[in-house]
């Protein structure tokens, strides 16, 4: 197992600001455009921003690491968010799976919520993203975004969840649902066809 350097913190940058934390886990998913990290911690899945000043060692950059590896992420609270400072690779993941354990609700039930708006449809894709095009009736609620969010979320339908390809929305269901909220997600390709955003298997 290839063991990194750890990474220091520039002490100088957060003057005045909120101590750092560090938190270990497996490594699930970097998403460029929402500018998340997400992790499965001891304490269950934990999404976190990445910071304008965010660092890596030993790796060119969070695209060398593979889904499963260990990780250790140095972040600073700001408000609600967790703010990553730096992430330090620790080891190669090993064969046990840590994708979340939810099953994707059938695209069908999607289709029939939008149709009959018996549902909350949350789009946890970049805000960019939901610009571009949208689920009709969606809400926009990028995934760094949720845990600072999720107590504004509708109470009085059932939740289902989808992003560009289930990964998100499946990650925004965990997460929800370790706080609480009862929620749903859909996997699939969001594309426009026909004119006509929607998403497809």
């Amino acid at each position: 197992m290839n063991r990194l350097l750890i990474v220091l913190l520039g002490s100088a940058l957060f003057a005045g600001a909120a101590s750092a934390e560090t938190i270990t886990g497996r490594f699930l998913f970097h998403s460029k455009d929402g500018r998340v990290v997400g992790i499965v911690s001891p304490a269950g899945l934990v999404a976190l921003d990445d910071g304008p000043t965010m660092q890596v060692r030993g790796i060119s950059s969070l695209g060398d690491i593979k889904t499963c590896d260990e990780v250790e992420i140095d972040f600073t609270r700001t408000g609600k968010l967790r703010v990553i400072d730096a992430v330090v690779f620790k080891k190669k993941a090993g064969s046990t799976a840590c994708d979340p354990d939810v099953k994707p609700l059938p695209l069908a039930e999607l289709n029939r919520a939008l149709a009959d708006r018996s549902a909350t449809i949350l789009d946890v894709r970049a805000s960019g993203e939901y610009a571009k095009g949208h689920l009709d009736g969606a809400i926009s609620l990028p995934l760094g975004e949720i845990e600072a969010k999720m107590t504004e979320l509708p109470k009085d339908k059932p939740i289902i969840i989808y992003c560009q390809s289930g990964r998100r929305a499946a990650f925004a269901s965990v997460l929800l649902r370790e706080h609480g909220i009862g929620s749903s997600y859909v996997k699939g390709k969001f594309t426009e066809k026909d004119g006509k955003p929607q998403i497809i298997e």
